[in-house]
């Protein structure tokens, strides 16, 4: 429920328009007994060239990562947890 729209995104705006194959990796780890770290990587077209397709094609709204960050807010709140997500 939490990755599904990250992945989602990197498959819509870093592969859809990616001439060649591309790859998504998920990897996933224990930092400690308490962290868990799942990353994704996309050899996609980047973040810059997706932003300029995107600009040209203003047709749809994702929602899809704000829901996300509200679900993951949502269960901070209610499991005292410290979920975090980061996107470089």
């Amino acid at each position: 429920m939490l990755l599904q729209p990250f992945i989602e995104n990197a498959i819509w705006h870093g592969l859809m328009h990616k001439r060649a194959k591309g790859t998504i990796t998920v990897d996933i780890g224990k930092e400690d007994e308490r962290s868990l770290n799942i990353s994704l990587t996309v050899d996609g077209i980047g973040r810059e060239k997706a932003a300029e397709i995107k600009s040209k094609l203003a047709t749809h709204r994702s929602h899809g990562l704000k829901v996300t960050s509200e679900r993951i807010e949502l269960m901070n709140k209610l499991n005292s947890t410290c979920v975090t997500s980061h996107i470089i």
